[in-house]
């Protein structure tokens, strides 16, 4: 007897499950303004002099090698002195790292789709993870249409929007304190009375405890409309996917000269103007019907039962491993530089 009607016999292809992106997109919050002021608890400092072709008024002359120029002539035994004046003309902000502090209290009940708290809230290899699992049935009840024009089943309108996906309104309180990591690059020229040089002082923030740098106070709210969320399907409920990361700028930087018996050091003052942002993703788990070959890769263990010479002292069972690490085929993941849209290249100080 061949029983073949209820059998997928014809389906040559593989079920599998792949983590599927409905929504991605990156939202800006409102700045924070924190009063910087560099130490060398904070920051490490890297201070550099170099080539300066006019100094002084009506004075010129033609340096090289590194050397600094001064209306006495060229020099390169430029130093900063307690009378050292500073004069920047460009200053750079990179954030290398940005997420919330240790100290922070963030909960599920701190972010919100459609006005109603996610189910739950973990931290997962840096990246937020939220469950809709438990309120799936009310927010596929009330999404933000065109037509309702609001983003809850309540009845105050949480917003006015034209989606044109039947989104939703996710919205993330975040209480604060932050933990950022900063890179600063300044340029400019410093003068000794009538020698002047041109410098460039680089400022990278030491991490501490389990933070990543400094830790700046400042609470933020992060608004996303129209985000789209797949329904359950099988009892798989979507997932919100998010982390943070942020720009900044400095506003009106001063660098004054400390000095000690160890030498002279820099310290930077000014405004840290912050921007921080969200990068939101919704995910779930969808079932793909996949025609694929497998690519044939050898056994890990090939190799180990091969003779070896007596001169070998049969080293060569351990061969093949230690090749496959020392050539890098393991990842490695490596963070990519946040942006530099804050940078103040051509402001005013």
């Amino acid at each position: 007897m061949n029983c073949q009607c209820n059998s997928p016999s014809r389906n040559t292809g593989n079920l599998v499950y792949l983590n599927k992106v409905y929504f991605d997109q990156t939202q800006e919050s409102c700045p924070i303004l924190y009063s910087l002021a560099t130490t060398a608890e904070t920051f490490t400092q890297q201070l550099s002099f170099g080539q300066m072709r006019t100094a002084g008024s009506g004075c010129r002359c033609g340096c090289s090698n590194g050397c600094c120029c001064g209306c006495g002539g060229c020099f390169s035994d430029f130093t900063a002195t307690p009378g050292t004046t500073f004069r920047i003309t460009d200053a750079r902000v990179i954030v290398t790292g940005f997420n919330l502090s240790t100290d922070a209290v963030f909960t599920s009940e701190d972010v919100t789709i459609d006005g109603f708290p996610v189910t739950e809230l973990a931290l997962v290899n840096g990246q937020y993870a939220a469950d809709l699992s438990g309120i799936m049935n009310v927010i596929t009840d009330c999404p933000c249409t065109p037509e309702s024009s609001r983003c809850s089943c309540s009845s105050d309108s949480r917003c006015s929007m034209d989606c044109d996906n039947g989104g939703h309104f996710f919205l993330a309180q975040v209480p604060g304190p932050w933990a950022a990591g900063l890179s600063i690059i300044l340029d400019g020229t410093a003068s000794n009375g009538s020698r002047t040089c041109s410098f460039r002082l680089c400022l990278q923030t030491i991490p501490g405890g389990e933070d990543e740098g400094i830790v700046i106070p400042g609470s933020d709210n992060f608004a996303v409309y129209c985000v789209e969320v797949p329904c359950q399907t099988a009892g798989i409920s979507p997932n919100l996917v998010f982390d943070f990361d942020a720009c900044a700028a400095l506003l009106n930087p001063v660098l004054t000269t400390v000095c000690t018996e160890d030498g002279c050091t820099v310290a930077l003052t000014a405004t840290l103007a912050l921007t921080p942002e969200i990068n939101l993703k919704v995910t779930k788990p969808a079932l793909f019907n996949l025609n694929a070959t497998e690519i044939s890769q050898a056994c890990d263990n090939v190799g180990q039962c091969d003779e070896c010479s007596p001169d070998e002292a049969c080293c060569c069972q351990n061969t093949s491993r230690t090749e496959r690490r020392s050539t890098g085929t393991e990842p490695v993941r490596s963070r990519n530089t946040a942006c530099q849209c804050c940078d103040t290249n051509g402001y005013s100080f």
